[in-house]
């Protein structure tokens, strides 16, 4: 006699089947309100111990009409031993593993921020043409630290694009996103769907799945903390990751130039 196992507590057939058709999913109160405020309270803390000469040199930070430092995006919130803790914690994995069906590592966190008034956009684009995993098999969980909506610059998904596979990209030449898919014209044949999020909610998405968002215009912040996942066996690709370092370094240089 055989006995059945026991579903997964922390994702539903229902769910993974989604997963997979979509390229991503929604999952309502992943993180208490009580965790939420645990983690704003640690990444201001975080952020405020940064030498104040990062701002200069680094490409995510903006400053606003009253001429103050403003985050926009923050890709070493990892080095936060807080936020990593937070990060690696068992649910997290156990998602992952049933969706990608291998084991996992943990990869990095990244805050992405968007200041009420002054958020810029994300434009469309495929997590994997950053990271330059060979297999692919990775993704990210996006936490809502405030509520996003439309209205401020909340992410938007092209529904099914993951089943592309990697595309083509080119220089965005934007703050916190360098990267944008070439041709635009692929992603008509795909329902582009903006999901609302409550405090708590998160979001998780292929790393393949072409997402981005909209510049914040509305009087209320949008902050949410990413959490990155990979197949344990995954391996970069150096051949795609000097072309990617190339584009973006020339981004930044640019930038830094524009200050002199």
């Amino acid at each position: 006699m055989t006995t059945k196992k026991p579903p997964n507590k922390f994702l539903s057939a229902i769910e993974k089947d989604k997963f997979s058709k979509n390229g991503w999913l929604k999952i309502p109160k992943l993180i208490t309100k009580k965790q939420v405020d645990s983690l704003k309270k640690t990444v201001d803390k975080f952020l405020s111990k940064i030498d104040k000469s990062y701002g200069k040199k680094n490409i995510n930070f903006l400053v606003n009409v009253k001429n103050e430092q403003v985050v926009h995006s923050f890709h070493k919130i990892s080095d936060s031993k807080i936020i990593k803790k937070f990060a690696t914690q068992k649910k997290f994995f156990k998602i992952t593993e049933k969706i990608i069906e291998s084991k996992s590592k943990f990869r990095k966190c990244e805050l992405f921020a968007k200041p009420s008034k002054i958020g810029i956009k994300s434009p469309p684009h495929q997590d994997n043409f950053y990271w330059c995993l060979k297999n692919g098999k990775s993704l990210t969980f996006w936490i809502a630290l405030d509520k996003s909506n439309k209205r401020n610059g909340a992410m938007y998904y092209y529904n099914g694009s993951h089943k592309l596979g990697l595309v083509n990209h080119v220089a965005s030449n934007i703050k916190g996103s360098s990267q944008t898919i070439k041709d635009k014209k692929k992603l008509k044949i795909f329902k582009k769907i903006t999901p609302s999020l409550n405090v708590g909610d998160a979001l998780v998405h292929d790393s393949h799945t072409i997402h981005g968002s909209t510049k914040n215009n509305s009087k209320k912040n949008r902050m949410g903390l990413t959490i990155q996942f990979q197949a344990l066996k995954s391996r970069i690709d150096s051949k795609r990751q000097k072309i990617y370092l190339k584009s973006l370094n020339k981004q930044i240089k640019k930038r830094l130039d524009a200050r002199i």
